[in-house]
């Protein structure tokens, strides 16, 4: 996480930190539905094409993204997308902790002679 600050995507980190150190965030289907579990599929392949990289990480944080843009309006598209509500709720919760903790880093003691972390264009390239 700490890499993050040298590569300018500490938002994104700590969304997908907070998000694994959650709850599944996908309702659990049932095989016998078959129709729930492939309207799950598409929802989770919609997300995919919205990013840049279709890696399950950067589909959980633009999943997040997108949730927490709503206000007010969570639960209606929560169930629309499969999604469990607690679990995006834990995961700004420890959104909250994390931006608490990193409050308190002094970056420029760390300095910047991060091992190959120059090279790097960001984040999101090595997900």
């Amino acid at each position: 996480m700490l890499a993050s600050h040298y590569l300018d995507c500490d938002r994104e980190m700590v969304t997908l930190v907070s998000v694994l150190s959650s709850e599944n965030v996908w309702l659990a289907m049932s095989r016998r539905r078959e129709e729930d579990v492939s309207r799950l599929e598409e929802v989770k392949k919609r997300f995919a094409n919205q990013t840049d990289m279709r890696s399950d990480h950067m589909v959980l944080v633009k999943l997040y993204e997108e949730w927490n843009s709503l206000r007010g309006r969570e639960g209606e598209w929560c169930y629309k997308h499969f999604v469990q509500s607690r679990a995006l709720k834990q995961a700004k919760n420890i959104i909250a902790q994390l931006q608490d903790y990193i409050k308190g880093v002094d970056f420029k003691k760390l300095g910047t002679e991060v091992e190959d972390f120059s090279n790097l264009k960001s984040f999101r390239k090595y997900l």
